[in-house]
């Protein structure tokens, strides 16, 4: 997603709260945008925000699930 691209483009600035903020609308826009989730979950991780962080990494877990199940 554009927003998705966006945030990755701020992350790489190290413009972290405006990286936060794309990945966040990408989400809500797409709430299965796995790449996404996985990026806020390492964010969160690497600023210390442990609920934020779990949030995302179980979502990451319960897409994973869905998209394997998809393939089946």
């Amino acid at each position: 997603s554009d927003w998705e691209m966006r945030g990755l483009c701020q992350l790489q600035q190290r413009k972290l709260p405006a990286a936060i903020e794309s990945l966040q609308t990408a989400v809500a826009i797409d709430p299965e945008l796995l790449p996404a989730h996985d990026l806020l979950a390492r964010l969160y991780d690497d600023l210390g925000k442990k609920t934020e962080s779990a949030r995302h990494h179980r979502r990451v877990r319960r897409l994973q699930a869905i998209f394997r199940s998809r393939r089946r």
